[in-house]
């Protein structure tokens, strides 16, 4: 938590401060507006013009009323100082002057750059912004002049170059669209672009492009936020755009680690709807198998119900395909077979599953194929039978294989790693876990981090290995939090399982030990969990990075190390006193300096190294 010393700290701070105490000499920052001139530094984006006319303003507000006033950034930041240039005196001419020296084509583009959140690529700005007014092969050359004027911010990655521009600016530049009429045709067209991006990604997940679709999809977050947000806001056509673009989105809610927030715009999606057609089925199918994640077994239960009903109005009126009704019976008996798996009663839940595999392979759905096999191997594990088990296992590993494809290879490996441990085969159990847990943390998919983490846990405790099974247990506490659901949502057998092994552990270290280790889990992240249980070792790309180290600049080694203490780019945000989507361009440009790929491997790299946080 911030205090009056993060003013010594902090440049953007430090500045607004001395420029608050020249308009305002009684002014000081205190504990108890640190906070508030904090987050008025991040939302102007640390820009200094913008900074000392918010620090003029302080003579007849405080910061926290400024700061409520800033959604009208450019009618408050309006007294800049009589001396100097009338195009720096007020926030809004210094922006004007620099948009009245840009060509007609850098304005367009410039006024349409307001419709994204966060950053975006080349590809999304040429297929949203160009019309005949701005040629798509023209895009790149006028990008390219944008940012050598600094109003577009170039991030460079080892894949790819994305683009972004400052809050301020496309603030300014969403006004001057609203101006020109542009406003409602750009969130039409970003919409649009949003819904087939991911529908792309449901159509080849289950491929080669599995981990690279929830990678771009994970960079595309906050774009994707702003789609949803357009489609519920929207007219009454935009409710099937809706429901399409919640539904596609699947992977990316369930397994790209944003279970709860996916779950949550489900909902408001199926409540504000009437278009009660195929896509609110497929809808309440993803929200049902959210919820039995989350280990809300009777709502999970209430959308495959309004499901079924919905599907039998469809099928009465003629308004549904029989491709469609096969489809979506099959999906409600997969996520009824799972209900019927976490609520403890696998032998039900095997006869559900093995129905819906057969529907599955007949109409040769990759997808409901893949989603029940790794279910089914792991219902044949909780009821112990090990031949079976092993037997849809190694079926699922070899069609995962085939379409090489790694979240299904992961399940696989976890449910070869129970019937391990089941069997008192710890040294296989902990082989399967670490190499499911591996896959898993290629895309952080939490639910099978936490999974394997679980098992790890168990098994160190069979070794007599207490203490680190404490802590791993702790780190497994921390991902179910996150994913706001607990081992319990996965059936009274596994959960009966695992606390048996923890209280042998809190029993064998006693309770002020364990609970001292489990705060120490709590408290590592992911990615250490990664070096500290995987046992990473230097591969040729970190020993490479070791040539880079002076590459990274100052604020880049502090946003480093508190990636390795297991930070959000959130919460690094609110430590240096940035702006979200400048510690975005941080972190991509560590990546590329380093030549690397992940958060695992700047945290790797800086535990190794212990570089102090200059």
């Amino acid at each position: 938590m911030l205090d009056e010393t993060a003013v010594r700290r902090f440049d953007s701070l430090a500045f607004f401060n001395d420029r608050a105490k020249a308009s305002s000499p009684e002014f000081r920052i205190t504990n108890e507006n640190v906070a508030a001139a904090a987050e008025l530094c991040i939302q102007l984006d640390g820009i200094p013009l913008a900074l000392e006319l918010a620090a003029s303003r302080l003579r007849s507000l405080s910061v926290t009323q400024l700061l409520k006033r800033l959604k009208s950034r450019f009618a408050i930041l309006s007294s800049g100082s009589p001396t100097a240039p009338p195009r720096q005196q007020t926030l809004r001419a210094l922006i004007d002057w620099s948009y009245d020296l840009c060509t007609s084509e850098q304005k367009v583009l410039w006024r349409r750059l307001s419709v994204f959140a966060g950053s975006t690529d080349l590809d999304a700005i040429e297929r949203i912004c160009s019309d005949e007014n701005l040629s798509q092969s023209s895009v790149l050359e006028v990008v390219d002049s944008l940012v050598a004027k600094s109003i577009l911010i170039a991030i460079v990655t080892p894949n790819s170059v994305r683009y972004q521009v400052l809050e301020t600016i496309r603030q300014y530049a969403l006004e001057r669209a609203q101006d020109v009429g542009e406003e409602a045709t750009l969130r039409r067209r970003h919409c649009q672009y949003y819904l087939e991006l991911s529908q792309s990604s449901a159509e080849q997940f289950w491929s080669h492009k599995q981990n690279e679709w929830i990678s771009r999809l994970r960079s595309e977050h906050e774009n994707l936020r702003a789609a949803l947000t357009y489609c519920v806001a929207g007219t009454e056509s935009s409710e099937v755009s809706a429901l399409k673009l919640v539904t596609a989105l699947r992977f990316h809610w369930m397994l790209g680690g944003f279970v709860s927030e996916g779950r949550r715009w489900l909902d408001l999606i199926l409540a504000a709807s009437t278009d009660y057609g195929t896509e609110m089925c497929r809808a309440l199918c993803v929200a049902a198998w959210a919820a039995a994640v989350q280990g809300d077994f009777a709502g999970s239960h209430q959308r495959l119900r309004e499901c079924t009903l919905l599907l039998e109005e469809l099928k009465t009126a003629g308004n549904i395909s029989e491709t469609d009704v096969d489809d979506i019976e099959t999906q409600i008996q997969t996520w009824s077979g799972a209900l019927l798996l976490f609520g403890g009663n696998p032998s039900s839940a095997a006869s559900m599953f093995e129905k819906a595999l057969a529907r599955d392979r007949a109409a040769n759905r990759i997808e409901g194929t893949m989603l029940v096999l790794c279910q089914l191997s792991i219902t044949y594990a909780l009821m112990a039978d090990f031949s079976r088990a092993e037997e849809v296992s190694a079926e699922s590993i070899t069609l995962s294989d085939k379409v090489r494809e790694t979240y299904v290879k992961s399940v696989a490996l976890w449910s070869k790693a129970c019937c391990a441990w089941s069997q008192g085969n710890l040294k296989r159990a902990l082989e399967y876990a670490h190499e499911s847990l591996g896959r898993a943390l290629v895309f952080d998919d939490k639910v099978m981090t936490a999974l394997n983490l679980e098992v790890i846990s168990s098994a160190l405790v069979e070794q007599t290995k207490y203490e680190d099974a404490a802590v791993i247990r702790g780190v497994a506490s921390r991902v179910w939090e996150v994913l706001e659901s607990s081992i319990a949502s996965f059936g009274p057998h596994l959960a009966g399982a695992h606390e048996k092994w923890a209280k042998r552990a809190d029993k064998a270290l006693g309770s002020r030990a364990y609970r001292e280790a489990l705060t120490r889990g709590y408290r590592m992240s992911p990615d250490e969990v990664r070096a500290r249980v995987l046992g990473l070792e230097v591969s040729e790309r970190d020993a490479a990075s070791d040539r880079d180290v002076g590459a990274l600049t100052k604020r880049q080694h502090q946003v480093a190390a508190l990636i390795a203490d297991g930070q959000s780019n959130r919460e690094i945000a609110d430590n240096l006193v940035l702006s979200t989507r400048t510690v975005e361009g941080h972190v991509e440009s560590i990546l590329a300096k380093l030549g690397m790929t992940s958060r695992t491997q700047i945290a790797s790299w800086m535990n190794r190294r212990s570089i102090p946080d200059c």
